[in-house]
């Protein structure tokens, strides 16, 4: 008996951590997003030398002065990736909001899980995209503008979101069965 309350607690001191854990990346990940989306506007409207160092020390200063559309493109994608990480971030969140260690199966966390795993993909393919645009003005330009810490994480969110989303089919059927099992007492 004493064994089961012992591992019960180490299940929600991990729960704890992560939660904690959780609440750090969707900080860092909002500063992140903040921080380009302000210094791209500055460099938009205010002065274009900030476009030297957009963000810790990304120069794209070379596809503003090709053409502004690229430039645009380029911190769009990296935009939409951090936003879209942090919005992963919060809902992860949200799953620890809603999430009873006791009854872990409920509609409420297969439908953040599911939306976390479509989020994931579709910021996969967004970097994906990103990649190739970047590689198209690189090879256009013959200019490398040192976007890989930015774009190559579009395979692992990729993948990442596949095997959330093949975890959410999993917790919705976890749902169905709990369902089951409630109308049948």
């Amino acid at each position: 008996m004493e064994k089961t309350s012992s591992s019960k607690t180490k299940a929600e001191i991990v729960f704890l951590v992560t939660h904690v854990l959780t609440w750090m990346a969707f900080i860092g990940l909002c500063i992140k997003t903040g921080a380009i989306a302000y210094s791209f506007l500055v460099s938009i409207f205010l002065n274009s030398e900030a476009s030297k160092n957009l963000y810790e020390g990304l120069n794209l200063s070379s596809p503003l002065a090709d053409s502004s559309f690229n430039y645009y493109a380029l911190v769009t994608f990296i935009l939409l990736i951090s936003a879209m990480k942090a919005f992963i971030a919060y809902l992860g969140i949200k799953i620890f909001q809603v999430v009873d260690l006791n009854n872990p199966f409920s509609e409420k966390v297969s439908q953040l899980i599911s939306r976390i795993s479509h989020l994931a993909i579709f910021s996969g393919v967004v970097a994906l995209l990103g990649s190739a645009f970047n590689e198209w003005l690189a090879k256009r330009n013959s200019d490398d503008y040192s976007l890989h810490d930015f774009f190559d994480s579009g395979t692992e969110l990729l993948f990442l979101g596949l095997i959330i989303f093949l975890i959410a089919q999993v917790i919705k059927r976890g749902v169905a069965i709990q369902s089951e099992n409630e109308l049948t007492v």
